[in-house]
């Protein structure tokens, strides 16, 4: 969700992170409001928003120095980190005691929000992973340029070493486990990205879109396992089952990648592509803000959760979100400088 930007943007990146934003806040209003499954969500939103992180961290590895770098993300995505937990950390504290009033002791409340939001990072655990998954693979970075080692070996088992050894729970480590390989190969399909082009990708595009959304549609819904997919999100695998179904799912999340950047391409030259486009450019404001008006503003009556009807206003009721964000922000909360600071921008 970091802004990324070069000379001369591609519309494709950011129409990619718009439908990303979209599908996390639509995901989130299933989870809090209906029993909906979301796995078909799951499979791509994150996913996407590594991808594009690590395809753009390439052009930056190359272009600054090492503690220019570290100081840019301290910046631009620990600071936001601690900035969006700290508010989240008083907000749940306040609605706790507003809900519980003298039968809750203060004390374990303080504590255990703590515990949560700082240790286990409950809340906006995206800037905080995106944070630990860039200063990992730098440091992969230096080790195979010191060594002379192939970075590509370096990183894939750096990445199993530390899943194996860091617990998961703490600052929800399971995600960096779950998706350091996007964020991997968005980093070579940049390196790939003249090849690509002398393949004509462009004109085969329609193909590109027909068999990885076939495989992402089909094949996530055929193969969907409860069970499975946990581990999947967990990263934690237990026999040769679990790592085959992992390993298929990890097929089918590449698929939906290479299918919204198909579909991106087919519009970005379009009306509808030029305004997914803008909402891209503030994927991060819309990131942090809609958790908490989903959190402490929305309600949503319970009967209206279970009709089918919840098909065709959830969906309508994500994009009110999503444009009201992107608007507030644009016009008026970037106008502030620290809010500016907590979304990473100077």
């Amino acid at each position: 969700m970091e802004n990324s930007v070069s000379n001369v943007r591609d519309l494709k990146f950011d129409i990619v992170k718009a439908i990303a934003i979209y599908l996390v806040v639509y995901g989130h209003l299933l989870d809090n409001f209906t029993s909906t499954q979301t796995y078909l969500i799951t499979f791509c939103h994150m996913q996407i928003f590594f991808f594009v992180s690590g395809y753009f961290y390439n052009k930056s590895i190359h272009k600054y120095s090492y503690k220019q770098i570290v100081f840019k993300k301290l910046i631009g995505l620990l600071v936001p980190y601690l900035m969006w937990s700290t508010i989240s950390y008083f907000a749940n504290i306040t609605l706790s005691l507003l809900k519980n009033g003298k039968d809750i002791e203060i004390y374990k409340i303080i504590v255990n929000e703590f515990i949560e939001i700082f240790i286990f990072s409950r809340s906006v655990w995206y800037l905080i992973e995106l944070f630990f998954v860039m200063m990992i693979f730098l440091l992969f970075y230096i080790i195979s340029n010191k060594l002379h080692w192939n970075l590509l070996l370096v990183s894939l088992v750096g990445w199993l070493t530390i899943s194996l050894i860091i617990p998961s729970n703490i600052f929800a480590f399971y995600k960096f486990k779950w998706l350091f390989p996007f964020f991997l190969l968005g980093y070579y399909t940049n390196n790939m990205k003249e090849k690509l082009t002398s393949f004509n990708v462009l004109k085969m595009q329609n193909r590109i879109l027909l068999i990885c959304g076939s495989v992402y549609l089909i094949l996530g819904t055929i193969f969907y396992n409860k069970q499975y997919f946990k581990m999947y999100i967990m990263f934690e695998y237990i026999d040769i089952p679990s790592i085959f179904v992992g390993g298929l799912y990890y097929l089918i999340s590449i698929c939906s990648i290479f299918f919204m950047f198909s579909l991106a391409n087919k519009v970005k030259n379009q009306k509808i592509g030029k305004r997914l486009s803008e909402i891209g450019h503030y994927t991060i404001d819309i990131y942090v803000l809609h958790m908490f008006l989903i959190k402490f503003v929305i309600w949503i009556p319970r009967e209206m959760t279970n009709t089918m009807l919840s098909f065709i206003w959830l969906p309508l009721y994500t994009l009110i979100i999503v444009v009201s964000i992107f608007i507030f922000s644009k016009y008026i909360f970037r106008k502030f400088s620290i809010y500016r600071l907590s979304i990473g921008e100077r």
